[in-house]
């Protein structure tokens, strides 16, 4: 079986094809995919085909962004004693 087509479809249900590019490339079934963001999740379908016909996979992509922890005062000295509070 052939892969032909990789598409990517949107939560309105809009299905965009894959093109390769600097950050997204493809190796016949396979998808590689730098420097993955958020706007990589989603719905991703791979359509393949031969001489007996087509078929679709479909998969879903989640892309969870790293927590981000900001602490003020970054610094702070305390005597042993007493209450230090951030």
């Amino acid at each position: 079986m052939n892969v032909d087509r990789w598409f990517q479809a949107s939560e309105s249900g809009l299905i965009t094809p894959i093109r390769p590019s600097t950050n997204v490339q493809i190796y016949d079934s396979i998808v590689h995919i730098r420097h993955v963001n958020e706007q990589h999740s989603g719905n991703w379908i791979c359509v393949a085909n031969n001489s007996l016909g087509e078929e679709r996979a479909y998969i879903e992509l989640y892309v969870i962004r790293p927590i981000q922890v900001n602490m003020s005062p970054e610094y702070l000295v305390a005597d042993m004693t007493s209450t230090a509070t951030f």
